[in-house]
């Protein structure tokens, strides 16, 4: 961006309100075309329902960073003893570290590459910090290089760590088009989502079929789920009428006046519609 290009400069005095990007502390990662209107992006509702899209829609909402480095390029000038030039501007990037588990290592890892996405910036004071497009709707800023790096192994004086290369690809989005929204009042709500296993509990009857739920990563029980959260389909396909239980052990036991048969497959509803908000199924099981 070429000050001699500028038709029409802003004039430069100050406002009341000088607010300015704080600390990053978060990222949210989104399809390239995702955005939302500057309403929805001023409540939860919109970007809940985003964290618990389907696939080809989903925002992820990345943890909590345990320190962020700017490592921004600089513009690069060429002087000589009679001019001074701007060659070209510099590119935003970022060194992010974040600690958690192998599991979340693992999770991370496959969100690598030069992908089509965009990225939300999210800062230690809660401001979501991102881009105004042609339509006048809130996107991330485009990214050109999102990397998983390798595992930085623990070595006796700092912990085991997972660094995150981010950077960016229009180096005057921020420039030209960055805007702030302040989230500060339901930022914390938001709940990512956990993929959970199910599995069957001994010998089905025809009448009865025993599964648990668990998180993928840690084998914790997710409980409070309702016979609606349940998908229970013959081996035709067709849906089967169940009740649902939990009990003390965690279990949930299945019933149905249906008869029950080998080859009946239970899975978990689409995320957006569980009950228990926050988890999403890593695929059906077949009942033996």
């Amino acid at each position: 961006m070429a000050i001699d290009c500028l038709v029409s400069p802003k004039n430069l005095g100050p406002g009341s309100c000088n607010t300015l990007p704080a600390m990053p502390r978060y990222i949210i990662t989104t399809p390239r075309n995702f955005s939302l209107t500057l309403t929805e992006a001023a409540s939860a509702t919109a970007w809940q329902d985003a964290l618990l899209a389907s696939k080809s829609s989903r925002i992820y909402l990345w943890p909590k960073f345990f320190d962020v480095k700017d490592s921004s390029e600089k513009a690069v000038y060429e002087e000589s003893a009679l001019s001074s030039q701007k060659v070209r501007d510099g590119r935003y990037k970022f060194e992010i570290s974040i600690v958690g588990s192998l599991c979340l290592h693992k999770a991370m890892f496959t969100h690598s590459g030069n992908s089509n996405q965009r990225v939300f910036i999210v800062d230690n004071q809660n401001q979501i910090f991102g881009s105004i497009n042609s339509d006048g709707d809130f996107c991330g800023f485009d990214v050109e290089l999102l990397n998983v790096e390798k595992l930085m192994f623990n070595d006796g004086k700092v912990s085991s760590k997972t660094p995150v290369y981010l950077v960016l690809s229009d180096n005057t989005e921020i420039d030209n088009n960055g805007y702030l929204i302040n989230a500060s009042s339901f930022f914390t709500s938001l709940i990512p989502l956990t993929d959970v296993d199910l599995a069957q509990v001994g010998s089905s009857t025809t009448s009865l079929i025993k599964v648990t739920v668990k998180v993928s990563c840690d084998g914790t029980s997710v409980d409070g789920l309702v016979s609606g959260d349940f998908d229970v389909r013959d081996s035709s396909g067709a849906a089967i009428t169940h009740t649902v239980t939990q009990g003390t052990d965690g279990v949930y036991s299945l019933a149905s006046a249906t008869l029950f048969a080998p080859g009946d497959t239970v899975n978990l509803v689409a995320a957006s519609a569980l009950t228990v908000e926050g988890y999403e199924s890593t695929g059906k099981i077949t009942v033996v």
